[in-house]
């Protein structure tokens, strides 16, 4: 059976990963590739920040996916 994780556990799940990732370490934690990471990015499912030319995803927005993702039982 599928069990819903808390905020904590995604916390000390991220815990290895700077406060804010660029695209391709936040597909490797959630073991994603990187062209799956833009992808989510792009289409507006993890929101993001874009300095100069790069793109950034604050660990509380991916922390914030991940419980949505959760919630919606989406895999």
């Amino acid at each position: 059976m599928y069990r819903k994780k808390s905020k904590a556990f995604y916390e000390r799940m991220l815990k290895k990963y700077p406060d804010v990732m660029s695209i391709p370490q936040m597909s490797k934690a959630c073991d994603v590739s990187s062209k799956t990471g833009y992808k989510l990015v792009r289409e507006g499912r993890i929101d993001s920040l874009k300095i100069g030319r790069n793109l950034f995803v604050p660990k509380e927005y991916l922390i914030s996916y991940l419980l949505i993702r959760d919630e919606n039982n989406v895999r």
